[in-house]
Formats: structure tokens, sequence, C-alpha cells
């Protein structure tokens, strides 16, 4: 474990497994990435990151960057005092004090997968856009509601890899079914040709898109902890309607 302490009292530790590498900055400044500890779950689902932010003396960013490789690699303990300005404890002296320490920040980008079959989606699978190609008629199943499911959220996108953006390109079904247990979708799909769309209603625990939809196709799925809710935009009315049943 490795463990800092910047001179406000602010702690932070994380392990040297969570390690993800150093970047040099141009004001005599050493940032050191690890895995957020703090969000999602034991997994490569885990997209934000923590930053601590070290000081250097002039020009030893790379001295200072050996120094906490060497820490990673070679720590026989259980625990190393990378940085502490209140004791004045550094893994070497060209490290002069902890400027920051940044928690659950994310980059610029998206969990993301590419679906091809059926699969039935977890917690740990919010956050996550999936571009779904399907080869044949494919189901998306949505985890059973919990209220530990607030907020949970992702984004479907219809895709075709091989096709453009034509009206009618998309060769399978794809159905969306709220999963077992769940109650009605809530929510609208808007129709970008004349406007009229769908609205969810009572029995709709599908979103059927059809195999005449346009790649393109997208809805946005959100859990309230007892309720999805789905916005969506498409084509035509007709290619991705709120359905009691999934479409062959």
């Amino acid at each position: 474990m490795l463990i800092f302490v910047d001179g406000a009292n602010d702690a932070y530790m994380n392990s040297a497994d969570n390690f993800r590498g150093c970047s040099m900055s141009s004001d005599d400044s050493l940032d050191i990435y690890f895995k957020a500890a703090a969000i999602g779950s034991d997994g490569d689902t885990v997209t934000g990151y923590d930053k601590v932010t070290l000081a250097c003396s002039d020009e030893k960013h790379v001295e200072a960057m050996q120094a906490v490789a060497s820490c990673v690699a070679g720590a026989k303990t259980p625990y190393v005092t990378v940085a502490d300005d209140v004791n004045g404890i550094y893994i070497d002296q060209v490290i002069t004090s902890i400027t920051s320490i940044t928690r659950s920040a994310t980059g610029s980008w998206l969990a993301a997968s590419i679906i091809t079959s059926a699969p039935t989606l977890t917690a740990a699978d919010s956050g996550k856009t999936f571009f779904c190609n399907p080869a044949a008629t494919t189901t998306i199943s949505l985890p059973t509601i919990t209220t530990a499911l607030i907020g949970w959220n992702i984004t479907v996108i219809a895709s075709e890899g091989d096709v453009d953006s034509t009206a009618t390109g998309m060769d399978n079904i794809i159905n969306i079914h709220a999963g077992a247990g769940n109650d009605d979708f809530i929510g609208i799909i808007l129709d970008s040709n004349d406007g009229a769309g769908d609205y969810a209603v009572s029995g709709d625990d599908y979103v059927n898109i059809t195999d005449s939809a346009g790649p393109g196709t997208r809805l946005d799925i959100y859990c309230d902890g007892l309720r999805y809710y789905v916005y969506g935009q498409t084509n035509e009315q007709a290619q991705c309607l709120f359905a009691a049943s999934a479409a062959a």
C-alpha cells in the first residue's frame, strides 16, 4: 500500500496493484495515477482514476519518477509512505511536497462494449455505452431493480459496422427487456422524421428496435431504484417502439 499525507492533513492510500503510472508537468510537479478506490466494482469496468500531484525540485521529474517506480515495484513491507508533508517524509529528496490529491476523476473515454449476442446486464455495466450489431434477433435484459440501482444508467446505440447512416440499414432486431421481476418502462422515443414518436404505457416492458431501423438509433436508460426510464431517438416511429413483448 502507498500512503500520502499532505500539509493540510489530508491523507490518501491506495495499493501498488492499482498504480497506473506517472506523468510529469512543466511546473516542477509529478502526477501519480491510481485506479479509483471509491467508485465502481473491482474490475475493468472502473473508469475513474485518483491522482496525487507531488512537487519536485527543479528539473528533477525523472529522478522522482524513478523513485516512485522503485517504490511500487520493490516494496517488501505492508506499506510505504511515499510523501508525508506533516512529518517531512519522502521516498526521495527531490520530492518536496504534495501539491494536491484528486479522487474519483474521470478521463475522456466512455466505457463501451460491442454487443453481437444476447446479454443479461449487471449492476457493474452502469455507465456503459453498448453498440449493438447483432448477428441475429437479440434481446438485451436489464438487471433486476433494487434500491441499490438508483443512478444506474446505460446507452444503447444500434449499429451496423459496414453500413452508412441509411434510414433502414439494420439487418436484425434488437429487443431491450426491462428484466426479470421489473415493472413497465417509463419514457418517450422521439421520431426525427415526422415527430410522431412513441410513449410508454402500462404493459410495455420491452423496446423493439426493428430490422428496418437506421444505424444510430439510440436509447438512454436510467434507473431510480423502482423503475427504468427510457429516452430515445430514431428516424421513423415504427422502427423503435415500446411494446409488451419481444419482436421476432
